[in-house]
Formats: structure tokens, C-alpha cells, sequence
């Protein structure tokens, strides 16, 4: 029944909430809120440029667990970095992200992921 009221209501966009409907379908790849001002969690501060610090360590702390749990959920521009351990563990250079840049074609110069960042162990940036 709550479903239908939700699919027939009158609102545009359609709302659960403070959050509108779509929100629950499609979410962004990272979400940051500040629960002390938004507990409702409606605003995402993950792109704005004054918790970009914040959100780097955060993305530290959640690598650093991904490694340590040896989780196969650790990606890279949708690659499991799971699936290519053998390939850093042989001494390979493996690209840091995964998407090609059309503007920087060429391999040589760009970042590479850490080889020397063992699995089990703590990523320091």
C-alpha cells in the first residue's frame, strides 16, 4: 500500500521524505554528510571543494580496510584490484585508474598504483 502512495502521489518529484524518490534508485559513488546540520542526510557534500580534505581521509581509511580484508570490492574505474594482486605482487606497473585519457594517450609518466603497498597492510599517504 505505501508503495502505491508513493507512485501516485501528486508531488513532482516525488518524495519519500526529504529525499526525493529517485534518490533511493540512483546514488551518487560517494556520499558525505554532516549529521550534526543535515541528519536527515539530504545534502551530499562529497563534491564540494571545502570537504575535500575530509573526504580524501575518508577514502584512506575505507582503502586501507578494503586491503586489509583483502575485500574483492576494492576498485579502480570499475576494475577489482583483487584481480590484478598477481600482476603487482610480479613487479608490474599497474595504472592508478583504469580510464583512458584521450588527452595524455601515451602510458609513460602517468601514476601507477603503489607497488610496494602489500595486501593486509596500511596505505600512508
Amino acid at each position: 500500500m505505501a508503495y502505491q502512495r508513493i507512485r501516485n502521489c501528486q508531488s513532482s518529484p516525488k518524495m519519500i521524505g526529504w529525499r526525493p524518490l529517485q534518490d533511493y534508485f540512483s546514488r551518487p559513488t560517494e556520499e558525505l554528510y554532516d549529521i550534526q546540520a543535515d541528519p536527515d542526510e539530504v545534502r551530499n557534500l562529497a563534491e564540494k571543494p571545502d570537504y575535500r580534505s575530509v573526504l580524501d581521509e575518508m577514502r584512506t581509511t575505507m582503502e586501507n580496510w578494503q586491503r586489509r580484508t583483502e575485500d574483492p570490492r576494492l576498485y579502480r574505474d570499475g576494475v577489482s584490484m583483487l584481480l590484478v594482486r598477481h600482476h603487482l605482487e610480479a613487479g608490474l606497473e599497474v595504472p592508478d585508474r583504469w580510464d583512458f585519457n584521450v588527452d595524455v594517450s601515451e602510458s609513460r609518466g602517468q601514476p601507477n598504483f603503489a607497488r610496494d603497498f602489500a595486501w593486509g597492510a596500511e596505505m600512508h599517504l
